[in-house]
């Protein structure tokens, strides 16, 4: 698994993101086409994403709805604390 910290460039980000969508929509049996229809998306924006071109911010919102994994936001930036 690779790992994503601040010495990572833009381009692996974007690249090591494609591949974690695209294994969590083979775990989960989907298809591109069908993961596209229940995000409302075009199929072009997921093999985008999943290629590491990346895709609009509304668009990848869509998609990990469609994944069920939204939550995970939560995760990776919570809610900022109020500064003392």
């Amino acid at each position: 698994m690779e790992k994503i910290d601040s010495g990572t460039s833009d381009k692996m980000v974007l690249e090591t993101l494609g591949r974690r969508i695209r294994q969590e929509r083979i775990n989960q049996n989907i298809t591109q086409i069908d993961l596209a229809s229940r995000a409302g998306v075009g199929r072009i924006v997921v093999q985008r994403l999943e290629g590491g071109k990346g895709c609009a911010l509304g668009a990848f919102t869509k998609i990990l709805r469609a994944l069920g994994r939204l939550a995970q936001i939560d995760l990776f930036l919570p809610e900022p604390g109020i500064s003392p």
